[in-house]
């Protein structure tokens, strides 16, 4: 046997190993990427009529991008904290994070708003429902807002 025909089996355990590692390490990534879940949005946009239009940018994960138009003469106050996701468990806080927790928009304005929740202890076909009751307020008083359906899948 040559020397070349020695060094073979070597080579060829090494190329196995090589092939199998990443053959491995693709079954990983692939099942991470299948197990992640994602927002998809029912209704894409809601409006109170004369007083604030909500509409859905993006969904990112657990992250939800948001435009909230301010359609009156006053000052509108969105309160991120009091954006609520709801469950069949019941309302969950944002979690927290970003720039501020309340915006200001002038009349005729618009602001994004940004808001991520936990979803990891959810299912796949989950009904849920971005709800901002009490977090859009005009001099004072809560504005009416349709909450936002979102199926899990």
């Amino acid at each position: 046997m040559n020397r070349s025909n020695q060094r073979r089996p070597a080579l060829l355990k090494a190329v196995r190993r090589v092939v199998m590692a990443t053959a491995a390490a693709g079954l990983l990534v692939s099942a991470g990427c299948g197990g992640s879940l994602r927002l998809l949005a029912q209704r894409a946009e809601v409006m109170t009529p004369g007083a604030v239009r909500v509409v859905l940018k993006a969904t990112n994960e657990d992250i939800i991008e948001f435009d909230v138009h301010n359609y009156t003469g006053s000052p509108m106050v969105i309160y991120r904290d009091a954006v609520y996701l709801s469950t069949s468990r019941g309302l969950r806080n944002r979690v927290p994070g970003g720039v501020s927790n309340v915006y200001t928009i002038p009349p005729g304005g618009v602001q994004q708003v940004n808001v991520r929740y936990k979803l990891d202890d959810l299912s796949r076909g989950d009904q849920l429902a971005v709800v901002f009751q009490n977090a859009v307020v005009i001099d004072g008083q809560p504005v009416p807002v349709e909450p936002i359906p979102f199926v899990l899948q």
